[in-house]
C-alpha cells in the first residue's frame, strides 16, 4: 500500500470490536494515531490515553476496526 493511501487513516475515529474473556463482544471507540506498514501495525488511542496496536491492514479488512 502506498504511503499516501494509509496516511489518510491517521486521525480517523474508529470503532474497534473485540471479544472479552467470557466470549461476549465489546466495541470501543478510538482514534488512529500512527501506522507502521513495515511492521504491519496500526495504533489506536482509547479513553484514558491507552494506546493499543492492531494488525494492519488485516483488522481493517476483516471488520475488527470500523472507520466511522
Amino acid at each position: 500500500m502506498a504511503e499516501e493511501n494509509y496516511k489518510k487513516y491517521i486521525g480517523e475515529v474508529v470503532l474497534v470490536q473485540r471479544r472479552k474473556e467470557d466470549g461476549t463482544k465489546e466495541a470501543k471507540e478510538g482514534v488512529i494515531t500512527r501506522i507502521d506498514p513495515n511492521r504491519g501495525l496500526v495504533w489506536v488511542l482509547f479513553e484514558r490515553l491507552r494506546e493499543e496496536p492492531y494488525a494492519f491492514p488485516e483488522d481493517i479488512d476483516s471488520g475488527n476496526i470500523i472507520l466511522k
